[in-house]
């Protein structure tokens, strides 16, 4: 007869698995089984390495497929149709005659030594990512609204009220009234062109219908101002730039509208600001989704919805801070309710059945006298040996047939066959 300790080639021994309730804490510790050719593997720190590299893999493929998809949106067309039309502010602070030189309207600039020779008297202009240094000569090259710009700046310099006036639209005329000034020493003029749109129904009002609308940056300076022209500047240099409207038909361009653009901030400052929102918002969407994936915990999904929100503000020209505002304040809110009311939800696991379950009901033969008084007795079940005691706590000899009532902890509870 073997005793409970001897080895048995035949007989594979193993620790009693956890009871259902405990299955899923324990099973990982767990010794590997083979039950009837069913080999069930418990989770290793290995395999468990395994599956987080996998999880952080398609979490990165996730990741790049959202930046390539976002990468398709137009974000500069859009954000120059955004930033770059035109802002008003508050009203222009202007400057009394104690300021400006006395006007001459009789005087030819022309016959300034110093204006005609040390200062640039041509005009630069700028369509697409081409710039152009611009003569009368030159000028209708580059289409109608550079030669309108050229002899824009030309009456200027001449004091000629007649061929300014013929630079605008009618209702523009009507709107603000003739020119009226003197010669202009203007110089470092410089046009670019922002935008521009085909107005194939017209504008807001329905006017302008087949006519190309253009947004123009406009800046330039005045030696020795008179102030018959523009005085919201006195000092020779400082100038602010403004937006024109220009409207173009039939290769004959106008002036339909001229305003200031943002104090201190130019279009370009405003560009920058909102291509820089779309890549911060585009950067919190593509973490939320590489940590999640990663770490399925349903920590960082919250912060998606907010992020996209913001990115949708962004591209609808919304400021940059209503754009953070909503974003916190979308993100605090969904964390709360997901983490109160629906995280445990859908991360709480079912218990997983272990193969011990297997054995409730099964007949066994005791290998080793049961006694629980003192605390021993085994039984050889589906091949393995287990610890056991018995139901009613009386003894059970060694070779006794019994039944697997159900297990505790790592001992099946056992009674004599019937």
């Amino acid at each position: 007869m073997k005793r409970s300790n001897d080895t048995d080639p035949k007989i594979t021994r193993s620790p009693m698995p956890p009871n259902p309730e405990d299955a899923v804490e324990q099973t990982s510790s767990a010794p590997e089984k083979v039950v009837e050719g069913e080999t069930v593997a418990p989770v290793t720190p290995k395999a468990d390495s395994r599956a987080r590299a996998k999880k952080m893999l398609i979490a990165l493929v996730c990741a790049l497929g959202v930046l390539l998809l976002l990468n398709l949106i137009p974000f500069d067309r859009i954000s120059t149709a955004i930033s770059d039309t035109a802002q008003e502010t508050e009203p222009v602070e202007t400057y009394g005659d104690a300021f400006f030189k006395i006007p001459d309207y009789d005087e030819d600039v022309t016959e300034d030594a110093i204006y005609r020779e040390k200062y640039n008297r041509l005009l630069s202009f700028t369509l697409g990512n081409e710039t152009f240094t611009v003569t009368a000569e030159t000028a209708e090259s580059h289409g109608a609204v550079c030669v309108m710009f050229q002899r824009y700046m030309e009456s200027l310099m001449a004091g000629d009220t007649a061929a300014c006036d013929a630079l605008f639209t009618d209702e523009y005329l009507k709107k603000n009234g003739n020119f009226d000034f003197a010669p202009q020493k203007i110089y470092d003029m410089q046009v670019e062109v922002k935008e521009s749109t085909f107005l194939k129904d017209g504008d807001e009002n329905g006017a302008y219908k087949g006519y190309t609308h253009y947004y123009c940056e406009v800046s330039y300076k005045i030696l020795d101002n008179n102030g018959t022209l523009r005085r919201d500047f006195y000092e020779d240099g400082v100038t602010r730039p403004q937006i024109y409207e220009v409207v173009e038909k039939d290769g004959v361009a106008q002036i339909a509208m001229i305003s200031w653009i943002q104090v201190g901030k130019t279009a370009t400052d405003w560009k920058g600001i909102t291509i820089m929102m779309y890549v911060i918002w585009i950067a919190v969407i593509a973490a939320a989704i590489f940590i999640e994936a990663s770490t399925a915990t349903l920590t960082a999904v919250w912060f998606m919805p907010g992020a996209l929100v913001s990115l949708i503000l962004a591209l609808c020209g919304i400021s940059w801070q209503t754009q953070v505002v909503v974003f916190f304040l979308l993100s605090l809110v969904l964390t709360v309710i997901g983490t109160i009311f629906l995280r445990k939800r859908l991360l709480k696991k079912k218990p997983i059945p272990t193969n011990a379950d297997r054995l409730i009901g099964m007949e066994g033969v005791v290998s080793e006298a049961i006694d629980n008084i003192a605390a021993k007795g085994e039984v050889k079940a589906d091949g393995k040996r287990w610890s056991a005691r018995s139901e009613d706590g009386s003894p059970l000899e060694e070779g006794e047939i019994v039944t697997v009532l159900r297990i505790e902890g790592v001992k099946l509870i056992v009674e004599k066959k019937k």
